[in-house]
């Protein structure tokens, strides 16, 4: 019944080591973290210290360092800014989308063309929206911002400003009515008096002349402009929005060349500085470090559990247990309460063939708690089944208890996973195997 064998070398099992990685997640999820963090913060560190070479470099050093593609995506950026910088100017210094539209200072003139031609139509509007027109205008009346703006004051009733054919003006009666619009009666006033003026002494196309009929002063609504600006408000919101996604999409090296092309375009100080801080000051939250720091990090960790594995000096399993002492049978107690049933079977079983009635449960030192508890049940059931059983330490130094493992005919190792030495559980194997010590089973807890 003796089944000692000479010392077997421990091996690895994939199916013991999936078991220790999904014991050990914590340490894995801490090493993972704390690896990603790091990497995390080396990429930030790198990229906040190469802005500075960034900066300094001219905007034709900084294309050659990009793709087509990537000045393209530049480019696009620009372009939007473009956008956002004419939409903000329009809305703070149009008169018109600013205007009450339910209740706007109106002068209404009626002129008569010497010879009523649908050209001359188009030559009197195309008169009173000339740029030429629209900056003696305001220099007229004091106007300081741009003069484009007067020309959404002026409205000649009959023309469409994006219709070129004369075909619509075949029918024209000759007279040219002529709304002229205000932030107040006075600029109203102001501006239908030089239209008033110019016309009367102006020579159009085919040597027409105007005569004015009649004028009016007086409050129109004008439903169009009804939530305009807030339309415009909300149009510039949505490219604002779409812009600065794109740029915290570009490369330092491309937010660089931004800032350039900003400040050779002229744009507002605080436009190009709020660029700059932006190429400046990155998010401390680095994707790509981020993601390739967790990578690693989950490599480290199952490395980590990996290597504690394979150089532990304690049982790690059953089959650990198993190649060490070359015994057949190991029962790992506490998982199921049928094991210590079977296990009392089979020692009852070996000791009446060799007419042995006394089992010591021998272990390196003391057990833990839950460890006591497994052993004591065992106990129990094997006196119930007859075996006279009793519970050893092989550090201990009390004589009674030396004396009961050197006189024991029937010894059941007992190991703690990760925590019973592997160097004890040769120790007591070969003190077994010196004194011809039965060894039928061994118990892992």
């Amino acid at each position: 019944m003796n089944n000692y064998t000479n010392e077997k070398e421990r091996r690895l099992y994939f199916d013991d080591l999936w078991v220790r990685l999904k014991r050990s997640w914590v340490l894995v999820l801490a090493i993972t973290l704390v690896f990603g963090i790091l990497v995390d913060l080396l990429g930030y560190m790198r990229s906040k210290n190469g802005n500075d070479l960034h900066i300094e470099q001219t905007a034709e050093e900084l294309r050659a360092q990009l793709t087509q593609d990537e000045l393209q995506d530049v480019e696009s950026v620009l372009e939007y800014k473009r956008q956002i910088r004419s939409t903000q100017a329009y809305l703070d210094d149009s008169v018109l989308v600013n205007l009450d539209a339910m209740s706007i200072p109106t002068e209404k003139l009626t002129f008569r063309m010497s010879a009523g031609t649908g050209a001359a139509l188009r030559s009197c509007y195309d008169a009173l929206t000339d740029r030429a027109f629209l900056q003696k205008l305001a220099g007229s009346i004091s106007w300081e911002k741009e003069p484009a703006y007067l020309g959404e004051l002026i409205v000649v009733d009959q023309v469409k400003a994006e219709e070129t054919s004369l075909l619509p003006y075949l029918n024209w009666d000759g007279y040219v009515y002529i709304s002229v619009y205000g932030k107040t009666e006075e600029q109203a006033r102001q501006i239908a008096d030089y239209i008033r003026d110019y016309l009367s002494t102006a020579t159009l196309m085919e040597s027409e002349t105007c005569t004015l009929v009649s004028r009016t002063q007086t409050v129109t609504i004008n439903t169009a402009l009804l939530g305009e600006k807030d339309r415009l408000t909300g149009s510039l919101n949505t490219i604002t929005s779409t812009c600065n996604t794109k740029q915290a999409e570009l490369s330092r090296t491309q937010k660089d060349l931004l800032v350039k092309e900003m400040e050779a375009e002229g744009f507002p100080a605080e436009d190009v500085s709020g660029a700059t801080t932006q190429a400046q000051s990155e998010s401390i939250l680095q994707p790509k470090y981020l993601a390739l720091g967790l990578l690693f990090g989950l490599v480290l960790g199952v490395l980590v559990v990996l290597l504690r594995y394979l150089f532990s000096k304690n049982i790690r399993s059953e089959k650990d247990l198993r190649d060490l002492t070359g015994l057949d049978y190991i029962v790992r107690l506490g998982d199921d309460p049928q094991n210590a049933a079977l296990l009392a079977i089979y020692l009852q079983v070996q000791c009446e063939k060799s007419g042995l009635h006394q089992v010591t449960l021998l272990a390196a030192r003391d057990l833990l708690p839950k460890g006591q508890q497994a052993v004591q049940a065992l106990m129990e059931t094997l006196r119930q089944s007859g075996l006279e059983t009793a519970f050893c330490t092989l550090d201990t130094q009390d004589p009674a208890m030396l004396k009961q493992i050197l006189s024991s005919r029937c010894v059941v190792p007992v190991a703690e996973i990760d925590r019973t030495d592997c160097a004890s559980v040769q120790q007591e194997m070969n003190m077994c195997r010196r004194d011809e010590i039965p060894v039928p089973a061994g118990i892992v807890l």
